[in-house]
């Protein structure tokens, strides 16, 4: 049964979704990366509703969305991509919902079927110490160093990282101050590798940039370095140090997180320094070591295969953390 408007006028869906893209950037304060997906998302829903002649919002029934993200899929949208985009409609009518537009949500009993959550992918200790030792002292060389110890070290988001300013750094006393996610505050370790070049670069930082400018990192130009250019830098140093699978920034979140669950086996802390509001987020990171732990086990275990059982020295190397990447966490 089609939803009646309660409202005497009816708002277009251009005005509408304006709204709502104000509501969560200044109202849910919600990332820039996610206000940017979601207008984009409302902006190709806006268009099939055009398509479909449809413009009174309250005339959609959940069928209508169903139909809809059966279109998205055959264009070949994937299932993480789907799921964010009912995200963002069930978000969107919720917000009508309050603002009395419509009596009730559409997408809310639209589900799409979960594939298996795939394991973020992790450098290897060996692979973690030979991305972070490159050569060269040249301005942009010193920079990315930094940009890359500090990545890895305090296992930062890379909208988090761009929002770095000088005065969110404690040299001394190795923290730093991030505005994460719904506009919270954390604070969260910097380790002395990180720190080093982290001076190294503010020293040469003087001379690229004016005194005005708050950035930690900035462009050649001297302006707050681009999402695009921090992305670029991590994938091709890691292809330049022989790291054959792609490296991303959240590469190298996920390395810091695993590394330091390896080693502490303290999710509570994790959970903290990541800035994950529910633990079952940061519970992913236990599966990931059970993984490693398991791949040991059939390796080396002399019951686990019937492979010929390795000696203590070959074990020992395997799992046990390497002392030259960890030290880059403390």
């Amino acid at each position: 049964m089609p939803m009646r408007i309660v409202t005497s006028t009816r708002p277009s869906v251009v005005a509408l979704t304006d709204s709502y893209i104000a509501y969560i950037m200044y109202e849910r304060r919600l990332s820039a990366h996610t206000i940017s997906c979601y207008r984009r998302d409302l902006a190709h829903f806006a268009v099939w509703l055009e398509w479909k002649g449809i413009d009174d919002l309250s005339q959609i029934a959940p069928k209508d969305v169903f139909r809809y993200v059966g279109l998205r899929r055959r264009h070949g949208l994937s299932d993480s991509s789907l799921q964010r985009e009912l995200s963002c409609i069930r978000s969107f009518f919720r917000y009508l919902q309050r603002e009395c537009i419509v009596e009730e949500n559409p997408a809310k009993s639209a589900q799409i079927p979960r594939s298996p959550r795939k394991l973020p992918t992790v450098l290897s200790h060996e692979e973690v110490t030979r991305l972070l030792n490159f050569p060269g002292d040249s301005p942009e060389i010193i920079r990315d160093r930094a940009i890359l110890e500090l990545l890895y070290s305090s296992g930062l988001r890379l909208d988090e990282l761009l929002k770095t300013n000088l005065n969110n750094l404690d040299l001394r006393e190795r923290l730093i101050v991030i505005l994460g996610k719904g506009k919270k505050t954390r604070y969260v370790p910097i380790g002395s590798h990180a720190v080093q070049a982290i001076q190294t670069w503010i020293q040469v930082r003087i001379k690229m940039t004016n005194a005005q400018e708050r950035a930690l990192f900035v462009g050649m130009r001297g302006k707050r370095i681009s999402r695009s250019c921090i992305q670029r830098l991590v994938s091709q140093w890691a292809k330049k140090q022989g790291i054959i699978h792609p490296v991303s920034p959240h590469t190298l979140r996920h390395t810091f997180a695993t590394h330091l669950l390896a080693s502490s086996g303290d999710l509570r802390a994790i959970q903290e320094m990541l800035g994950h509001v529910s633990i079952t987020t940061t519970q992913i990171y236990t599966h990931m070591d059970f993984s490693h732990l398991a791949e040991v086990y059939k390796k080396t275990h002399p019951r686990a295969s019937q492979k010929k059982a390795p000696c203590k020295d070959e074990v020992d190397t395997k799992v046990r953390p390497s002392v030259p990447a960890l030290r880059y966490l403390i």
